[in-house]
């Protein structure tokens, strides 16, 4: 009480308003006279409308103290804050106020508010899961660190702050609370529609969304306008949305769906999980089968509880993620079919071993040779009991012999000098190793019931089965495998597979003759053991125990019957078949052997091959077309368009992981000088020679020689065709127009599809260089012999199919070949580096490079990737082809027909 100060006289409401701000200012000002002064109002956007006027009355003031006011508010509020909307009108156009957006905060400034929360220095691994679950939002940040200490997972302890495991931080109350009431300020159609998002993630797509809710599409934009004017989500254009009309939206923050699914019962999250999974394969039927939502569409299911489906989109998921490089994810995606399938009992125990195995793979590339041991132990229980199981419930034999063509072009079935594709698949047929390769890319056991990675992976030790046997009787043991392999590396066979084992203990003396074969790091110990002993750990070795390669021979018949072994007359072998009859250039015919005892998922007994050296639509026709064929291999654009107009409802495609290039003698002029190979990549139109030449049954070769679908694949690396830098390489080399330039020989082979078309590659380089090439023509037989005894010409055809999958097999196996002149030591450096990296990323990345720098020296002019191309009857229920192979006969089912 002031007694001694009048009161003040009557105002109207307006006039003491105005007394009372030019008070508080005259206050304000005086304080700021002696030092400047700040003033800070918290969430502004809640203000009344006098308040605000007396802020406006303050900011006129401030022009000419040294005062500063902060406003801090809320944009999402602004809708329901109208004061304060007209208010901030108001304020900018007076220009009394600057608008700052603030944004969340970064990694490192996360990293200085928990410093100064917990007043010490922070772990960077406690920073990282903060910002991950807080996205810096700084009062995110607080509560979850007030959270965190009082659920006892940050505490005191000896003068500083000590954390437990941060594998999972719970929302905090408040946090959740903050949100949920901005989330109950939405219609309720929005937050049903935000629920359903909740359970598609993080990002969710527009059209899955309006598949997955009964709202029609005006009402669900109108919900999700609801929720962006409330910025609980906001829109993510999709790469090509301007031309799909794609759309995606992603929630504000990640804090934001985890509060929404909590908030779901577990019985209706099942269901809503189901709709979810339904409404992607409604939304993205078109692009299933590239298993590019697999992993989105298996997490559905699982969480549904459908155990089926949730496997088969998991295992998709595990396939791409591998064929992409993604080895992580990968591993993650098969250990959560494998889950299911150990569920299933009996009926999934077969695809639970495969899964199983293919952990093991995984781990290995790796180089976690541990885990690897664990999974391939789990694999070989789970191999024995479906073998058990597969003996109980065998398919009734096929109703007759698979028929087909097949090449009568025969160089040797002895695995170790199979070369040429048509022999080591006849080879396959025959003959079987200690594992295989199924069409899914898993190793499976074959002769080895099992096996053990020691020494950080440099030593492998079989244990073979005790009752497999040779078509003549005898018992397959260790000691043929060490035979066939020591056979191989020796200096008297001149076959360029013994490449496949140099990375055996002593291989690479004993082949050039300074060794003797009992250096070399293979050994049986007894008959079912054998040991294997590397120089160095490489992630990809089991896939070469699948090779042809690789199987054993029947030394008691080698021996005897000397380099003639594999004729009719002597061949004895262990595969799923046996021959039962040969007729050069006319026909072969396997039955099925019943000594094998590897895994079986057809039921064909008999294969009845009608041998062709050049196939023709004729030929086709005529047997296909009279059901005296269930299978036709097609080769040719011609009869390619032939067999889909005929016959479109049995006509079956596939890629294959399959190379067609040209190749250089750089040892000698003109090819010695890389402008001058530069220049005649650049003058090649490969996607004209693809679509136009060979009317699109080929896909051009746009990259390296890795081809796409294999780890490693490195799109549109290649020299693309510019016939400007290809005659301005040419004359830096000495050839202006081509003059000068000597007379230069080629190699091909004749006939099939994939093929070089030397017409138009000559034409090319005639109109655009002006150079000519002379080609010469081999069959396949004479070619490969012709490479082997003069050596290669100074250009020649060359291709590579992938062994196994993995880009090794081009980028080191395939410039291992003896006709393969091009040498770089720096590429030699970096593919060394790669094959014995343990983090499989960082080896692609090194392949990758390894792959640009020949691409860069032309080494090579990569052409064309293959396809299969196959007229299929509708009895052949399942017939199994991968990218690689496409000869599993032992697992094709032909059902009863008339």
């Amino acid at each position: 009480n002031f007694p001694h100060v009048p009161p003040n006289p009557p105002q109207t409401p307006q006039a003491e308003q105005l007394h009372l701000f030019e008070s508080v200012a005259a206050f304000v000002t005086a304080v700021a006279a002696k030092a400047p002064l700040m003033i800070v109002i918290d969430d502004a956007h809640w203000a009344d409308s006098a308040t605000l006027l007396l802020l406006r009355h303050l900011a006129r003031r401030a022009r000419s103290s040294r005062l500063l006011l902060v406003l801090t508010y809320r944009e999402i509020e602004l809708d329901e804050a109208r004061p304060f909307h007209e208010a901030q009108l108001d304020f900018h156009r007076e220009r009394l106020a600057t608008r700052l957006k603030l944004t969340r905060l970064d990694r490192a400034q996360t990293e200085e508010l928990l410093s100064a929360l917990f007043q010490s220095a922070i772990e960077p691994d406690f920073a990282q899961a903060i910002y991950r679950e807080t996205e810096g939002n700084p009062f995110f940040i607080e509560e979850v660190c007030k959270a965190l200490i009082e659920s006892g997972k940050v505490y005191r302890a000896d003068g500083r702050w000590q954390q437990a495991s941060l594998d999972e931080i719970e929302i905090p109350q408040s946090v959740r609370l903050a949100i949920q009431t901005r989330l109950g300020k939405l219609p309720e159609a929005a937050q049903d529609t935000l629920r359903l998002g909740a359970v598609l993630g993080r990002e969710f797509d527009f059209e899955v969304l309006r598949a997955m809710s009964d709202l029609d599409e005006e009402r669900l934009i109108d919900a999700l306008e609801a929720a962006e004017r409330a910025q609980l989500i906001g829109e993510v254009p999709r790469s090509g949305a301007a031309r799909s009309g794609a759309m995606s939206f992603a929630f504000a923050h990640a804090l934001i769906p985890a509060t929404l699914y909590d908030g779901v019962s577990g019985l209706r999250r099942q269901r809503l999980h189901r709709r979810a999974a339904q409404a992607m394969e409604r939304a993205h039927a078109d692009r299933l089968a590239s298993g590019e939502f697999a992993a989105a569409i298996g997490r559905h299911y699982a969480e549904a509880g459908d155990a089926d489906k949730a496997i088969d989109y998991l295992l998709q998921a595990g396939d791409r993620a591998r064929r992409m490089s993604g080895y992580r994810e990968a591993i993650t995606h098969y250990q959560q079919a494998l889950g299911f399938l150990k569920e299933q009992g009996p009926i999934g125990l077969a695809r639970a071993a495969r899964t199983a195995m293919s952990l093991g793979l995984l781990h290995q590339t790796f180089f976690d040779f541990d885990q690897s041991r664990e999974a391939y132990q789990e694999a070989f229980t789970l191999w024995q009991q479906a073998s058990d199981q597969q003996a109980q419930t065998a398919l009734p034999p096929a109703p007759h012999a698979l028929r087909g063509f097949w090449s009568a072009d025969r160089t040797s079935l002895d695995p170790a000098l199979a070369m040429t594709s048509d022999d080591i698949q006849t080879v396959e047929q025959l003959f079987s190793g200690l594992a295989e390769l199924s069409p899914e890319y898993d190793v499976v056991p074959v002769l080895a019931r099992r096996w053990e990675v020691l020494d950080g992976g440099r030593r492998y030790v079989f244990y073979l089965r005790s009752d497999c046997r040779w078509s003549d009787g005898w018992p397959v043991t260790a000691h043929d495998v060490e035979y066939a392999w020591k056979r191989l590396l020796s200096p008297a066979l001149d076959t360029p597979n013994a490449e496949f084992l140099m990375d055996l203990k002593g291989a690479r003396a004993y082949r050039r003759g300074e060794g003797h074969a009992a250096e070399v790091g293979v050994r049986a110990t007894d008959d079912h053991t054998l040991v294997v002993e590397l120089d160095e750990p490489i992630g990809h070795f089991m896939y070469v125990m699948t090779l042809a390669a690789m199987f054993p021979v029947p030394r008691h018949v080698v021996e005897q019957a000397g380099a003639d072994w594999w004729r009719p007359e002597h061949l004895v072998t262990n595969g799923p078949f046996r021959l039962a009859e040969w007729q050069y250039n006319r026909r072969m015919v396997l039955e099925r052997d019943p000594n094998y005892r590897g895994p079986v998922r057809g039921n064909v007994q008999r294969v009845e091959l009608t041998l062709v050296h050049h196939l023709t639509r004729a030929g086709v026709h005529e047997k296909y077309e009279a059901g005296l064929h269930d299978v036709a291999s097609l080769d040719g654009a011609d009869m390619i368009e032939w067999a889909r107009r005929q016959y479109p409802g049995e006509y079956f495609s596939a890629p294959v992981s399959y190379t067609l290039f040209l190749a250089f003698d750089t040892t000698r002029p003109p090819f010695d000088d890389a402008r001058v190979r530069r220049a005649l990549a650049h003058a090649i139109d490969q996607q004209t020679l693809a679509e136009n030449v060979h009317r699109g049954v080929v896909a051009p070769a746009l990259g390296g020689l890795v081809p796409p679908g294999m780890p490693g694949h490195s799109p549109r690396i290649g020299l693309a065709f510019d016939p400007g830098k290809a005659r301005q390489l040419l004359a830096e080399a000495g050839y202006p127009g081509g003059q000068g330039f000597p007379p230069i020989e080629a190699w091909t082979t004749s006939g099939g599809e994939f093929n070089v078309n030397p017409t138009y590659v000559a034409t090319q380089w005639r109109e655009q260089l002006n150079i000519d090439i002379r080609w010469t023509h081999f069959d396949w037989t004479t070619y490969f012999k012709q490479l082997a005894a003069a050596g290669p010409p100074p250009l020649y055809r060359m291709a590579w199919i992938a062994d196994y999958p993995d880009a090794d097999t081009f980028l080191y196996m395939a410039m291992r070949q003896p006709y393969v002149r091009w040498r770089n030591p720096q590429y030699e450096r970096l593919i060394e580096t790669a094959r014995h990296m343990a983090d499989p990323v960082e080896r692609i990345k090194f392949y990758q490079a390894a792959e640009r720098l020949l691409v860069d020296e032309a080494a090579f002019i990569p052409l064309l990737h293959g396809c299969h191309h196959f007229l299929i009857k509708p009895w052949i229920k399942q017939f199994p082809v991968s990218a690689m192979k496409a000869s599993y006969w032992k697992d094709v089912i032909i059902e009863p027909h008339e």
